[in-house]
């Protein structure tokens, strides 16, 4: 859950949500960060594997793991991803 002030203060809270993937293939380019990120516990990137669950289903399985502080490197199915 995130927290927001606008300009007349008002707080607002909401969950974080993908809007919009670009790229050649949208659906390759959401599901690689999808099951990247679906192992994390921060909110950015909850919210990145639940829209790739909604629109694409069952995310693939990872191999290898990440580095704490540094971002993480996984491949899945066969391309390395790296975010971070």
């Amino acid at each position: 859950m995130c927290s927001t002030t606008d300009e007349t203060a008002t707080v607002t809270a909401d969950r974080m949500r993908v809007v919009g993937v670009d790229g050649a293939d949208p659906d390759h380019l959401l599901m690689l960060a999808a099951a990247l990120e679906d192992a994390s516990d921060q909110e950015i990137a909850a919210a990145i594997a639940q829209a790739g669950r909604d629109s694409l289903g069952a995310l693939p399985p990872l191999r290898d793991s990440s580095t704490p502080g540094l971002g993480v490197a996984r491949t899945v199915l066969s391309d390395l991803v790296r975010a971070g």
